[in-house]
């Protein structure tokens, strides 16, 4: 929090802040005032200035390909971009490239304000000449919240340049969150820098190694990206971000998969035996990796005679092609019940897999009837029935045993000891302590971290993954 007037001044020099800085933190202040003050001036200036120069129709020009098109101008002033990114994207960068009427020289060359300028430059106040040639210098950009000073500032290093400004705002810091991003334009003009044309959405960790990735795609062989390269792919960047809103405002169902990685299809296959429930067992008893015959006799079903009517085979490999610190896999279940053979897996490759290994133990024994795949869309909807009030108490209660705890710590300790040596996708296939050695991969280690802690808030404080201890192994 800012510091109070008798507070310990946060220079360092032992004094009260009141006798120490407080009077620099004003003038700094006072001059955001007035470099607000100015923007409050030119930005209706320079409309004013388009419409009369060039028409509304320019300003319609700008807004199709600001939104694709998807809204006529008349609707455009409830659209929450409209004043807080179009109008400045209009502005300081858009120019009607590849039209008739900038080839006949209808329409302005160049950004509106830059126009403005030239013809306005002798009579303007020197500080609103300031705020426009810092605005149209600067570049729209992705912004990370690296630090927030609630009510007083906000710290932002820039995806793409990586520049770092202390940007002084006073409503967005007291809900800003370190580690958000932003679609912004951050304007300097003097010891005062300020956000012109913040975008009204906030956009999650989630996507930060995604920006990285875009970054990286733009980035001319190799080299770092400045300001000026920044503003040469304006109409890029605004279409990345429109893209991640529209992924953030209408998500897409993801991609669900099994630890095979193989596309998840619930699939249930039905054979008919043609032999006793014992001799089936028999046969098929293998597949439960690491489970002894008396175990998966235990849940048994006796029929009258005390032979077996029905019993379960969980269909269990060794290790697991994900996760290593896992001693097995479950790629599915077998029951077997008097002359019925129901088998059910998670995905097409694992169905014809066992099949064939069905029709190779038992052969002549077994007659495959046939088989049914639920659809993903289909699980959402009808999940299955919810466990009841007893059957949740009684899972609560067996999860707050002691043991049962101390298991499941050691297992998400192992889980993500195992993660520091795991393939990662969005570290570009490298480990995290692969990663750990470039200054790319640290940052998409930090951006992946946050993006970690920012999913686990909800969950109880045990069940969180130790972000230390990960920074801490990997150097961070």
């Amino acid at each position: 929090m800012a510091p109070g007037r008798n507070d310990p001044c946060p220079c360092g020099s032992g004094r009260k802040y009141k006798h120490c800085c407080l009077r620099s933190a004003e003038a700094v202040h006072d001059r955001w005032r007035q470099v607000r003050e100015a923007e409050g001036r030119v930005v209706p200036d320079l409309l004013h200035f388009a419409v009369e120069g060039w028409g509304k129709a320019l300003v319609e020009a700008a807004w199709k390909r600001f939104s694709g098109g998807s809204a006529p101008l008349a609707d455009a002033a409830a659209d929450p971009e409209f004043e807080t990114v179009f109008i400045p994207w209009f502005l300081f960068n858009f120019e009607p490239a590849g039209s008739k009427k900038r080839l006949l020289g209808k329409w302005p060359a160049r950004p509106v304000a830059l126009e403005y300028l030239d013809q306005k430059r002798g009579g303007l106040p020197d500080l609103d000449r300031q705020f426009i040639e810092a605005a149209s210098s600067s570049p729209l950009s992705f912004a990370l919240v690296t630090g927030v000073t609630p009510h007083r500032e906000i710290e932002l290093r820039d995806v793409l340049t990586g520049q770092t400004r202390r940007v002084l705002e006073r409503s967005a810091s007291a809900t800003i969150r370190p580690a958000s991003l932003l679609l912004t334009r951050v304007i300097s003009i003097g010891e005062v820098a300020i956000m012109v044309g913040c975008a009204p959405w906030v956009i999650p960790p989630l996507w930060h190694n995604v920006i990285i990735d875009f970054r990286e795609e733009h980035r001319g062989s190799g080299q770092p990206l400045d300001d000026r390269a920044v503003r040469g792919l304006h109409l890029e960047v605004l279409d990345f971000y429109h893209e991640i809103v529209d992924e953030m405002m209408n998500p897409r169902l993801p991609r669900v998969q099994n630890t095979d990685g193989d596309p998840l299809a619930p699939t249930t296959l039905h054979f008919e035996l043609r032999c006793t429930p014992a001799e089936a067992f028999d046969r098929l008893k293998e597949l439960a990796f690491g489970w002894e015959e008396a175990d998966l006799l235990a849940d048994a079903r006796p029929d009258a005679n005390g032979a077996i009517e029905a019993v379960t085979v969980p269909w269990l490999v060794a290790g697991n092609k994900l996760h290593r610190d896992w001693d097995n896999t479950s790629l599915g279940s077998l029951e077997i019940e008097k002359r019925r053979l129901t088998v059910s897996v998670n995905s097409e490759r694992r169905a014809k897999k066992i099949r064939a290994i069905i029709a190779k133990r038992l052969g002549d024994r077994v007659l495959f009837v046939r088989e049914e795949t639920e659809s993903i869309e289909a699980m959402l909807e009808h999940p299955g029935r919810r466990p009841t009030a007893r059957e949740r108490a009684e899972q609560e209660a067996f999860r707050a045993r002691p043991d049962v705890r101390e298991a499941e710590r050691e297992m998400r300790a192992r889980h993500w000891q195992a993660w520091l040596d795991t393939k990662v996708p969005a570290l570009g296939d490298l480990t995290p302590r692969e990663a750990a050695a470039t200054p790319l991969g640290r940052e998409r280690l930090d951006a992946l971290l946050a993006e970690f802690a920012w999913r686990s808030e909800d969950l109880p404080p045990e069940e969180r993954p130790d972000i230390a201890m990960l920074r801490a192994e990997l150097g961070l």
